[in-house]
């Protein structure tokens, strides 16, 4: 029998289910079930002990095993405690999320290596903990897996990695559909009316440029937006106070439930985004029925192909109503193309063939 321990003591540090989040909870928990077709394989999913943020309960797995770390520290887990395990009980480790895996020939994600690119969007010290990270799964890792053909291009040209150690897995959208749209958002906040306001979700960091939606609200005071997102919000809000951005609503964070019901209602999900690996938001925005305008930045051609309205995420001065009488393809094929069970099995393969 193989035995693989997928690491997973970083996902302890997040308090929202942000992307990376989203795709380690899905993938693992599909793995979890798919595991019935591999009786080969025993799975075990290290985390953190006594964290309250982990977004995987011990009790929702069914054939995987949860291992807990007795350290209180991640980076000690990290670094040697997981490792160490690894090696006691011969078995590969897996890195679904952005974890630094100290074990040899492991398998190990990289989502997007925007940190490690441009030194304007992260702090000095997070720059230098992303490279610390690069630098283990270049030594450590047999192969990397990453979300897009666009980033495995750029982990090639930056990080001198072979293209052949690169495996492109993409993301899913399936958990749309265990999520319960909730119509509160709109009691909450009776300015937005459903079908008349423009949708824009993500953490307000820099690459996410949504300063293009503020720009091109002050340019359309006649249109209504919405952005919503939980981490720094309330800073950057204050930030733009000053200004006077009437047509402009900020929810803060919002719940599954909020944020489908908001995707479901809107005119256009709207995505100003400089760099990303996958850009998730666009995806599940079409699972809701929404027509999706978004930058032609990076990946983002490549993912969702014709089936989106594009614009320079440079350009303020773009016409709404015209991108949205464009002729764009059907989301059918990529909401057949894209999804958590393909994504699941295909790391099951990897991790029978490591």
């Amino acid at each position: 029998m193989k035995r693989i321990s997928i690491s997973a003591v970083n996902l302890a540090k997040e308090k929202y289910l942000t992307g990376i989040q989203r795709v380690s909870r899905e993938i693992i928990l599909r793995i979890d079930k798919l595991l019935a077709d591999y009786p080969e394989l025993c799975v075990e999913y290290i985390f953190q002990k006594s964290a309250p943020n982990n977004i995987i309960k011990p009790e929702e797995f069914h054939r995987i095993v949860p291992v807990e770390m007795k350290s209180s520290s991640i980076r000690m887990n990290q670094l040697f405690s997981i490792p160490n395990h690894i090696k006691k009980i011969n078995s590969k480790g897996v890195c679904i999320s952005v974890e630094l895996l100290r074990s040899k020939g492991c398998i190990t994600s990289i989502h997007d290596i925007r940190p490690y690119i441009f030194k304007t969007y992260d702090s000095f010290k997070f720059r230098l903990g992303f490279k610390f990270m690069l630098e283990i799964a270049k030594r450590y890792a047999k192969t990397i897996v990453t979300v897009s053909e666009y980033q495995k291009k750029d982990i090639v040209k930056y990080l001198n990695i072979k293209e052949e150690n690169i495996k492109v897995i993409y993301n899913g959208w399936e958990h749309m559909n265990d999520i319960v749209a909730d119509d509160g958002i709109f009691d909450k906040n009776a300015k937005i009316i459903k079908g008349k306001y423009f949708y824009a979700l993500g953490s307000l960091a820099p690459h996410k440029n949504f300063k293009w939606i503020i720009e091109v609200a002050k340019r359309n005071p006649d249109k209504e937006f919405v952005i919503a997102g939980g981490k720094n919000l309330q800073a950057w809000k204050e930030d733009i106070e000053t200004h006077d951005i009437p047509n402009v609503t900020f929810t803060g964070y919002v719940s599954d439930g909020e944020n489908k019901a908001l995707m479901q209602n809107c005119k256009a999900f709207l995505f100003p985004s400089k760099y990303e690996g996958f850009g998730i938001p666009p995806l599940e925005a079409l699972a809701c029925g929404a027509p999706i305008i978004i930058s032609n930045a990076t990946c983002l051609p490549e993912i969702y192909e014709d089936c989106a309205h594009y614009f320079d995420p440079n350009d303020y001065n773009v016409n709404l109503d015209e991108l949205l009488k464009e002729n764009v393809a059907s989301p059918k094929k990529l909401l057949e193309k894209y999804s958590w069970d393909k994504a699941a099995r295909q790391w099951i393969e990897l991790m029978l063939r490591c």
